[in-house]
């Protein structure tokens, strides 16, 4: 009776009938038992497995399973054979005290094998139970609604939440409403657009003081010369972008994406204390341009074609908070911008000469305070690549030549005084 009932259910889930979980979840382990041809009794490597996975578990846990068969015989009897594969772990977790309230079956059968199939190697694949150990995540209804800046009207637009576990898209209704549910106590990155709008990427963590949060998103719309901060943020005198920049340049990518008819000009800003504007071949000035060229890159990447948008470097020519107080100040000095520019001159634009990316784009981490060894530099700097290497060796060289003992230098010195040669020679032969 439990064999009949349990493939019902399995055929039911594989419809996708009243098999979906409410609210957000969490895999918090996932095995595969794998399985010989026509096989469903357990192993003792199967056991040692399935031990492991109920330590974990705790009464407010899911298991899913999900079970697979090959294409050998009829499709009718490879189903079966998939549930007999579910069944006995199924049994296994029952003896072990897990109700069985706790455990979802699906049972696919060759249902996701190609008719084609002839490989031994896939066919193997897909003689296996996928078992997911899954813990539900308190969520709460994050409602609000979108307007355009310029009118105050509503508009209808899309939601895109980042998520540790991925991302969802969603679509408000034709006045802009929206209502989704969001986990607590995880940082969410939610992203708001709409068509001939700049998109807004708002980051925060809601708690469990609040059950709904309503809120006005008001999006600028997209004019000649406009421009709006892309808050990307990058690693310090780099052009290398945070781990968690994904949302914002995707954000970016979506704008360029869903609007085919605008052009942009992506602008770099930096800055320093000093009220001097900065030269433009200056290292400081060509950060400016690495990093929009960073962005320009990722998008030509993603499939934007490269006439509808160019790179620029501003240096501190453009500062919003000239006598920046603050670390929110200076920090929106350092920015990149993205402005809406007529599509001719964005064709007509190229973008800046720029010979020095590397050095932005490379991270250099030195073993702290060591000092040059030409022997050891090899297996000291084996993290930094052969070319750092090849450069740090190559100014131990001239200062030897010049009577200097490159061994009293650090690594980082001496690799910093070859950046610094290698400028003035690039100035004195132009």
């Amino acid at each position: 009776m439990r064999q009949v009932t349990l493939l019902i259910l399995s055929i039911l889930c594989t419809l996708s009938i009243n098999c979906q979980t409410s609210g957000y979840d969490r895999i918090i382990k996932e095995v595969n038992i794998d399985y010989g041809v026509g096989l469903y009794a357990l192993t003792h490597y199967h056991l040692a497995q399935l031990d492991s996975i109920v330590d974990i578990v705790s009464e407010e846990s899911t298991i899913s399973l999900n079970g697979y068969a090959d294409n050998i015989g009829s499709e009718h009897e490879n189903l079966k054979l998939s549930n007999k594969r579910n069944e006995a772990i199924a049994d296994f977790f029952g003896e072990k005290g897990i109700m069985p309230n706790q455990i979802k079956v699906n049972s696919h059968g060759e249902n996701f094998i190609s008719d084609k199939e002839t490989s031994e190697v896939i066919k193997q694949q897909n003689r296996r139970v996928v078992i997911k150990v899954i813990n539900s995540i308190a969520s709460t209804t994050f409602t609000g609604f979108i307007t355009s800046k310029d009118s105050n009207s509503r508009i209808r637009g899309k939601i895109t939440v980042h998520l540790n576990s991925g991302k969802q898209s969603f679509e408000t209704d034709q006045k802009g409403n929206f209502s989704i549910e969001l986990p607590l106590g995880e940082e969410i990155q939610v992203n708001y657009s709409s068509k001939n709008h700049f998109s807004r990427l708002d980051k925060f963590t809601l708690s469990d003081k609040s059950k709904t949060r309503n809120i006005n998103v008001s999006l600028n719309r997209m004019e000649l010369n406009r421009k709006e901060n892309s808050n990307l943020e990058f690693i310090r005198g780099k052009s290398i972008l945070i781990d968690n920049s994904e949302p914002r340049l995707e954000s970016i990518y979506e704008m360029m994406f869903d609007n085919t008819s605008i052009c942009i000009e992506i602008g770099g800003h930096v800055f320093v204390s000093s009220s001097t504007q900065l030269s433009p071949d200056s290292e400081k000035f060509g950060l400016s341009i690495a990093r929009s060229i960073e962005v320009y890159n990722y998008l030509v990447s993603k499939g934007i074609s490269e006439q509808r948008m160019y790179a620029k470097g501003y240096g501190n020519s453009q500062l919003l908070f000239p006598k920046a107080k603050t670390p929110t100040e200076a920090s929106a000095n350092r920015r990149v911008e993205i402005k809406i520019v007529d599509c001719k001159v964005a064709e007509e634009t190229a973008n800046p000469e720029f010979e020095n990316l590397e050095f932005y784009q490379t991270l250099e981490v030195f073993p702290m305070g060591r000092k040059y060894d030409a022997k050891a530099i090899h297996k000291d700097l084996s993290e930094q690549g052969s070319k750092i290497i090849e450069q740090i060796n190559s100014q131990a060289k001239k200062m030897l030549a010049n009577n200097v003992d490159p061994t009293t230098y650090t690594y980082i010195q001496l690799f910093m005084l070859y950046k610094k040669d290698k400028k003035v020679e690039s100035k004195v032969s132009r």
